[in-house]
């Protein structure tokens, strides 16, 4: 059971997320979501690619935990995959808080390769509809986040 005090918790009532000690396991994908709020909208290539990692991670866990489904998982990511939750300004900065709070508790201390396997997935996101240099790059708020989640992750760091 999470407490209900929880700073983690807490932020994710305030976005409407349904967090419960299953769901609480889909958390580390949270920066994702952040990247892909970036520019004020979620492609729909971006959300092809969150719900894959998704689906890749439920694979792994459900063997030893079958209460983590993809149908869990889906139904707690649906709220922030919704068009009017990425421009609003609030819930961005909701959601920024919230990702703060799951890198120092729960990504952070975990392994080095876990970190740089998010980031990874992070920066896959962010250059979702670059097709070539010459095309575009990365908006200037996907840079940004990019670069103190790297800094977050302590990803400049040898590995331990």
């Amino acid at each position: 059971m999470i407490p209900e005090d929880d700073p983690i918790a807490l932020l994710c009532r305030e976005l409407g997320l349904d967090l419960d000690c299953y769901s609480f396991q889909f958390l580390w994908l949270m920066p994702i979501i952040e990247v892909m709020w970036a520019d004020g909208r979620c492609q729909k290539e971006e959300v092809e690619t969150l719900l894959h990692y998704v689906d890749r991670f439920v694979a792994l866990v459900n063997p030893d935990v079958p209460e983590i489904t993809t149908e869990r998982a889906r139904r707690f990511f649906l709220p922030l995959l919704e068009y009017s939750a990425a421009v609003d300004r609030s819930q961005r900065k909701r959601l920024a808080r919230l990702v703060d709070q799951i890198i120092h508790d729960v990504v952070e201390p975990a392994r080095h390769d876990k970190r740089l396997y998010l980031f990874q997935i992070c920066r896959e996101v962010a250059h979702i509809g670059v097709k070539s240099a010459a095309d575009r790059l990365i908006s200037a708020e996907e840079e940004r986040l990019l670069m103190e989640l790297f800094k977050a992750l302590r990803l400049g760091e040898k590995a331990r």
